[in-house]
């Protein structure tokens, strides 16, 4: 058999309360529970995130992913959370 396999590789950049991440992400099978379960084979993923703390408390994230499979589909993000006693996600 071909076997489950994934392997994945990202790059990341943090300064302050700012974080950036880039990656890719290959998938021999992936399965996607949305509606009902599917399994999908051959998934490639190309991702971009970045997350930034607006104070104490409160965190802003963003994050983008371009999955390639059967059919291509664009994904697009946006958090703003509250974290209760200080810290960033």
């Amino acid at each position: 058999g071909q076997g489950l396999w994934a392997v994945s590789g990202a790059a990341g950049y943090e300064r302050g309360r700012f974080r950036a991440e880039a990656g890719t992400q290959y998938h021999r099978y992936q399965y996607v529970y949305f509606r009902s379960p599917e399994e999908i084979a051959r998934v490639r993923v190309f991702y971009g995130e970045a997350r930034a703390g607006l104070g104490p408390m409160l965190w802003l994230r963003a994050r983008y992913t371009h999955e390639i499979f059967d059919r291509v589909l664009d994904t697009f993000i946006v958090t703003f959370g509250q974290t209760y006693g200080g810290g960033f996600p």
